[in-house]
């Protein structure tokens, strides 16, 4: 049985989309391609498109942001399952490369973030995250 003893936010800018449905497949245990995480925005901030996911992760998955915080480059690697290599790796490791990440929040000094970049979170609460980067909700 696997332990899921840690939550992952990933807030994705609609220009990622594609890198950062990449990212979340390999993240998945289910040994098949999924539909896509990211597909509809639901947060926007000067008129560009967010989307976000919050499961919970096993450890390997958190000793890997663990390792993007220690300044430790991470190589992406291409589950066994995916022998078609249904997973575009270089979308996935391009956006995980250029992500910025947080593994504790503080309101006081939050990391620097740009519109464009994919913001990987280690057990933060998403909805403090989004409200410090100013993205709104968008109603429907």
């Amino acid at each position: 049985m696997t332990l899921y003893n840690n939550s992952l936010t990933i807030i994705a800018p609609e220009s990622v989309f594609d890198g950062a449905n990449a990212l979340a497949q390999l993240f998945g245990e289910s040994g098949t391609i999924e539909p896509p995480s990211f597909r509809t925005p639901s947060r926007t901030k000067a008129g560009k498109g967010y989307a976000w996911i919050s499961p919970s992760v096993k450890a390997g998955v958190a000793g890997m942001v663990q390792a993007l915080v220690a300044g430790n480059p991470v190589t992406l690697q291409r589950p066994a399952w995916d022998a078609a290599e249904g997973i575009d790796l270089a979308a996935a490791q391009g956006v995980l490369d250029a992500a910025v990440v947080w593994t504790e929040f503080d309101s006081e000094n939050p990391p620097v973030w740009e519109a464009d970049s994919l913001i990987i979170a280690l057990n933060c609460d998403a909805q403090t995250i989004m409200n410090t980067c100013g993205l709104l909700h968008i109603s429907n």
